[in-house]
C-alpha cells in the first residue's frame, strides 16, 4: 500500500472491529434491538472505542478532521477519490448513507461520545449507533482503496493473485466472458493499469442493468 493514509485508515479499522465485529448474524442480533444499550462500564468504554476508531478511519481518508463547511468537507471527500453522493448500504436504514451524509452522521456521534476524552450526551450509546459507524467506515475505506487502485493500477503480483482477489471482492460474475468483451481484455489485465478499476465497474454495471432488462 503506497499511501500512509490509506494505510493508517486500514489500522484504525482494525482497532475498530477489536472488541466488536458487527457482520454475519451479530447484525442480525443488533437489528433485532438497535436500541440495546452497553450494560457495564467496561462495555460502554469498548463501545465508544470502536466508534472512535471508526471516525477515525475515516479521519485518516479526509487527511485530518472533517470540516464543519459542506463545502470544504465537500472538497476533501472527491479529493480522496470518493463521491459525496455515493451511497453507503446500512442495515439499520432503509436508504442507507450519502457519504457526505454519513460523514456528518459520524461526526456528530464522535463529537458526542468520545471527543477528547468527554462525553457530551447523557444516554448511552446504542448498539446501533456503533454499528452504523463501524459499518459506514469500513465502507469508506473500501471506496478509498478502490479509488486508489483505479488511479495508479495494481500492478504487484501476477494475473492469477489479481484474479483471485477480483473474485473475492466482487464474485465470480467479474471472471465471465462478458468482462473481457467489455474491457477487451482479461479483468486481471486490465486493473493493472491506471483506470482499469472503474472501467471493470462499469461494465459489470452495464451487465447488470442489461440482465435486469431482460
Amino acid at each position: 500500500m503506497n499511501s500512509p493514509k490509506l494505510l493508517d485508515a486500514v489500522q484504525f479499522i482494525e482497532e475498530s472491529i477489536s472488541d466488536y465485529v458487527f457482520r454475519g448474524y451479530v447484525v442480525e442480533e443488533v437489528l433485532k434491538k438497535p436500541e440495546k444499550t452497553p450494560t457495564s462500564q467496561a462495555e460502554r468504554v469498548k463501545l465508544e472505542t470502536t466508534v472512535w476508531n471508526s471516525f477515525r478511519a475515516v479521519e485518516a481518508i479526509l487527511g485530518g478532521e472533517p470540516s464543519k463547511n459542506i463545502r470544504k468537507l465537500i472538497a476533501k471527500i472527491k479529493g480522496a477519490g470518493i463521491c459525496p453522493e455515493s451511497i453507503i448500504s446500512i442495515p439499520t436504514r432503509n436508504e442507507g448513507f450519502s457519504i457526505l451524509n454519513g460523514i456528518q452522521f459520524i461526526h456528530d456521534l464522535r463529537d458526542s461520545t468520545a471527543s477528547h476524552g468527554l462525553r457530551r450526551r447523557k444516554r448511552l450509546i446504542t448498539f446501533g449507533e456503533a454499528m452504523e459507524a463501524q459499518l459506514f467506515a469500513v465502507q469508506v475505506v473500501h471506496e478509498a482503496l478502490r479509488a486508489n487502485t483505479d488511479k495508479l493500477g495494481r500492478p504487484q503480483g501476477d494475473e492469477w493473485e489479481r484474479r483471485f482477489l477480483l473474485g473475492q471482492w466482487l464474485g465470480h460474475a467479474v471472471t465471465q466472458s462478458e468482462m473481457m468483451d467489455c474491457l477487451g481484455k482479461a479483468p486481471e489485465v486490465a486493473v493493472a493499469t491506471p483506470g482499469g478499476m472503474n472501467n471493470l465497474l462499469r461494465c459489470l454495471r452495464d451487465d447488470r442493468d442489461h440482465s435486469a432488462a431482460e
